[in-house]
């Protein structure tokens, strides 16, 4: 119970890495806020949670971290909810390039 009384933020936290911390976060004793932009992946993980570790642990915002008042409420909700916020562990990203890396196309003048 390493972070019995913790309180963090996981974006991203629907899915993927940022579920598992989740996960391995209330697994040791913290209390978290899910955040992202999925809404049904979230409430599954919610549902896991709950399971595992019991109702109460976790709790979801929606929120898109590419917008700064999204990102403000994000922090105002694990205070309203939890009383503090100890930590945010950041894994939600934003679109960019998509593609293998070697279908990427580079400028050689910024290669040399």
């Amino acid at each position: 119970m390493r972070l019995a009384d913790r309180v963090a933020i996981m974006t991203g936290g629907a899915s993927g890495i940022g579920r598992a911390r989740a996960l391995s976060f209330v697994r040791q004793g913290a209390r978290v806020v899910l955040a992202d932009v999925d809404h049904e992946r979230a409430e599954q993980t919610l549902q896991l949670i709950a399971a595992e570790v019991g109702a109460g642990r976790a709790c979801f915002q929606a929120c898109d971290v590419s917008r700064e008042a999204d990102v403000e409420q994000l922090v105002q909700r694990a205070h309203d909810e939890y009383g503090r916020l100890d930590c945010m562990f950041n894994d939600a990203g934003l679109p960019g390039a998509v593609g293998a890396l070697t279908d990427i196309l580079v400028d050689p003048a910024v290669t040399a």
